[in-house]
């Protein structure tokens, strides 16, 4: 793992955020279904395209369920797990790497993390159902 992917894999490690605040109508294509098919059963959860060669930041505790996938722009994509996080109790983001040709929407990872007051968007398929838009203010930032 190299250049961007690095970038975000290690400042999802040591707790950076998205900040998704201002995204665009054409960037929530980056905003992915992600599913773990284990058998018969699927988990789902969100993922966000964070390199225009497919990259996406999701959750450790979701993606890890089974063999990794995206959906993306109605398409089901072969995706692999390409940074796991260690088992720590804090760190639960993953990295996946779609298995398809790009380029994908991405939405960079923020080069800082968000502070106490600024305004952000929350992006996701709760509980699978369709996307979920949610807006707030950071409250308080975990300085660890």
């Amino acid at each position: 793992m190299k250049g961007p992917a690095k970038a975000a894999a290690i400042g999802l490690a040591t707790g950076v955020l998205l900040a998704a605040a201002g995204l665009r109508a054409d960037e929530r294509d980056a905003v992915v279904k992600v599913l773990a098919q284990r058998g018969r059963r699927t988990a789902v959860g969100t993922g966000v395209i964070v390199t225009a060669d497919g990259y996406v930041l999701t959750a450790e505790h979701v993606a890890s369920q089974g063999e990794p996938g995206v959906v993306y722009r109605d398409r089901e994509l072969p995706a692999a797990i390409v940074y796991d996080p260690p088992k720590n109790g804090r760190d639960e983001a993953l990295l996946l790497k779609i298995q398809d040709d790009g380029p994908f929407a991405y939405v960079p990872v923020a080069s800082v993390p968000p502070k106490a007051g600024d305004r952000v968007r929350s992006y996701g398929f709760p509980i699978g159902a369709e996307l979920s838009i949610n807006e707030g203010v950071v409250t308080k930032v975990d300085e660890h």
